[in-house]
């Protein structure tokens, strides 16, 4: 696997690492509210993070 958007797998390393430090730093709610903030705070990383590797189209065709 070939880094497509150096950009992407930066913005989402960044998100990664805030993410667990929310979930260090802050009282997350019990109940189906909290486990909806713990899934919130890895979508946004691991979508740019599938972004960084999703191969490139070719404009070509």
């Amino acid at each position: 696997m070939k880094i497509q958007r150096p950009w992407a797998l930066v913005v989402g390393v960044l998100l990664l690492i805030y993410s667990f430090y929310l979930l260090t730093q802050t009282q997350v709610p019990v109940g189906a509210y909290g486990a909806g903030q713990i899934v919130g705070h890895f979508v946004f990383p691991v979508a740019f993070l599938f972004l960084a590797f999703k191969p490139k189209r070719n404009k070509d065709k």
